[in-house]
């Protein structure tokens, strides 16, 4: 099903930001501020930062700028104008973006059935102990160190979990498998079908639940960019059961009293080429000059899951909540789309990938063993999302939040060259983002520092030393983050040194160089985020005041102005900001042409006043309550 009819007239100042496979991997000019010097700007003489587009966060990045919108609508019934019909290029500037944030009545969709079985049913794919791969090519590390079969749990010795993180994973292996317990490693991903057409390893961290682990959900996080590191955003900053201080990003991590792990088993994975993750068979091609695919890029993130939750029997059929950050909405939107439309959508990404999602249904669903499983069953487990200043409607998310921030003093300032503010915190100063990156670099330098974020002596993690990969190569980062160098000095001194393509560590490092076609996609993965809010998935979206990168309330306008007939989003009453958890949220309404019924979905939408880009970092103990609240309120 198709939602957008839009007509966009786009007038790009594309920036000249490529890698370049001339600057060393790890060496080079650190980048020490967020703000930089370049400008582009739309038509309407308002400007962007460069660093808005490329930091060392990569958090919500614009490859392009964009001139009159040209939002479209036909006020008669409502319906989006067609490519061949003129353009209403009016964005209402008198928008009263208060409105948006204000009341939840706690209405939600009910769309999650029971899970049709227990996930008894070993999943073949073909991967071996050993380490060959699996045809998909897709294989995961055990917590003894080695390769796991994904249809197997593994009797190797796992890691202990540290008793000072309160954990008592409770699991006997005569429960059905072996303890859940704190693991770190890689699974491998194939070939990127017209993209990254290399093969990689994607890095990954797992922290069991503080108790009862088999019984509760597993959170998925990943950052945004493309190419920011989940290593340097929501592992160490918020959400993990050790946090780094945003004040004091140096510092040795401490117990997090905000921890997810409070009510979730968690799951931290970073893109390929970013944060640990590496690229394999550099002679295969480096991808500096491929366009980067959002689909394909889901793709991975889809077979890391997956191949995740196969080797865990005991987690194989947990519900799972996907948790993305920026660009890292739009991911998490695909994933979704893909997963629970696995019969038709998955082939955009390969061919394989539909039969790798079903060969995982056949354990969860067995009485829908070697058929398609219907979506109101699926949403049982892939029913939930958590999008932080999410990437989600393309061109015109930021087209729409440049007209409507120019009514918020606070926003629009930021764009200026001189106005000493952080743009992904305008409550902060200029820098701030930065030595967030830094922090966490640093951390990576100091080896009991590094075991307490990835739950495991960096020296032990499976697959990371250079032995494991000699063929292994880097993308250079489009910037250098500032103490990335000198961590990987660290850690080449720790673990041995790799080969001159190759690094431990890095970010702002997209798996393809050319990410200009993410931006210029006039709604991007609009048709999907509707798709997924009315198939029934249960979402979450953070409303942060002090974003100048991503102004989450241009998604809200666009779905009031530019979805179906008119008047589909209706806003909650107005209710006091001081209850908890805190109010907000938006109902959407479709009435589809011909006879079908009318279809809604409800939208928590809190707003957070003390809070940017990094929600997680700045407020992560109303954050966490929040999600606590509303994952616990959904069917």
């Amino acid at each position: 099903m198709r939602f957008w009819g839009i007509v966009v007239l786009l007038c790009f100042v594309v920036l000249g930001c490529g890698t370049s496979h001339d600057s060393p991997v790890d060496g080079g000019e650190e980048s020490d501020s967020a703000v930089g010097a370049d400008r582009v700007g739309p038509g309407d003489g308002s400007s962007i930062p460069e660093a808005a587009l490329r930091d060392s966060h990569s958090y919500g990045q614009v490859d392009g700028s964009l001139g009159d919108s040209g939002l479209t609508t036909d006020g008669a019934d409502g319906a989006l104008l067609g490519a061949d019909a003129a353009a209403d290029a009016a964005v209402e500037a008198s928008l009263d973006a208060d409105a948006m944030t204000d009341g939840w009545d706690g209405a939600l969709l009910d769309a999650s059935p029971p899970v049709d079985g227990a996930a008894e049913a070993a999943v073949d794919s073909g991967a071996t102990v050993d380490g060959a791969r699996s045809e998909s090519g897709t294989q995961v590390d055990g917590p003894d160190g080695g390769a796991m079969a994904l249809d197997s749990g593994v009797d190797g010795e796992a890691g202990s979990i540290r008793s000072e993180g309160g954990v008592d994973s409770g699991v006997d292996a005569s429960d059905g498998g072996p303890p859940i317990e704190d693991e770190v490693g890689f699974v491998d991903v194939p070939r990127q079908r017209t993209a990254a057409t290399y093969p990689a390893r994607m890095f990954y961290v797992f922290e069991a639940a503080d108790s009862d682990p088999s019984s509760k959900p597993l959170a998925v996080f990943f950052n945004g960019g493309p190419g920011a590191g989940t290593t340097f955003g929501l592992l160490p900053y918020g959400t993990a059961r050790y946090t780094l201080d945003e004040s004091s990003p140096t510092s040795p991590p401490v117990l997090n009293p905000a921890r997810w792990t409070s009510f979730a088993n968690l799951l931290y994975i970073d893109e390929r080429q970013s944060g640990f993750s590496y690229g394999l068979e550099s002679d295969a091609g480096t991808s500096s000059a491929c366009a980067y695919a959002p689909v394909e890029d889901a793709a991975d993130f889809i077979r890391t899951l997956l191949a995740f939750l196969d080797s865990h029997a005991m987690l194989r059929s947990s519900p799972v909540i996907l948790v993305g950050e920026s660009y890292g909405g739009t991911r998490a939107t695909y994933m979704l789309d893909m997963l629970l439309k696995y019969s038709t959508e998955a082939s955009r990404a390969d061919s394989s990938l539909q039969e790798e999602i079903q060969s995982h249904y056949d354990a969860v669903f067995p009485s829908y063993a070697g058929v398609v499983v219907p979506v109101q069953t699926l949403l049982s487990q892939f029913g939930h999302a958590v999008l932080i200043e999410p990437l989600v409607v393309g061109a015109m998310q930021f087209t729409t939040q440049t007209t409507l921030m120019q009514s918020i003093p606070k926003l629009q300032a930021a764009s200026s060259l001189d106005s000493g503010v952080d743009i992904y915190d305008v409550l902060k100063t200029v820098g701030w983002s930065d030595s967030l990156s830094a922090g966490a670099a640093a951390v990576y330098s100091d080896v009991d520092a590094a075991t307490d974020l990835l739950t495991r002596d960096p020296r032990t993690i499976p697959r990371i030393g250079p032995a494991d990969r000699a063929a292994a190569f880097r993308v250079a980062p489009t910037t250098i983050a500032s103490g990335v160098p000198q961590a990987n000095e660290a850690l080449s001194a720790l673990i041995g040194q790799l080969n001159v393509n190759d690094a431990y560590l890095t970010t702002n490092t997209p798996a393809c160089g050319d990410e200009t076609s993410i931006f210029q996609s006039a709604i991007g993965c609009g048709d999907e985020f509707v798709g997924n809010l009315l198939a029934g998935v249960h979402t979450f979206i953070t409303n942060a005041a002090n974003d100048a990168v991503i102004y989450s309330p241009a998604i809200l306008y666009i779905l009031q102005h530019n979805l179906g007939t008119a008047d589909k989003v209706t806003v909650d009453d107005v209710t006091d900001a001081g209850t908890t958890p805190r109010p907000g949220g938006f109902t959407l309404t479709y009435t589809p042409d011909g006879d079908a019924g009318v279809q809604s979905a409800h939208v928590r939408f809190p707003p957070y006043a003390n809070s940017g880009h990094m929600v997680a970092t700045t407020e992560p103990q109303n954050f966490h309550d929040d999600v606590v609240s509303w994952f616990h309120s959904t069917p």
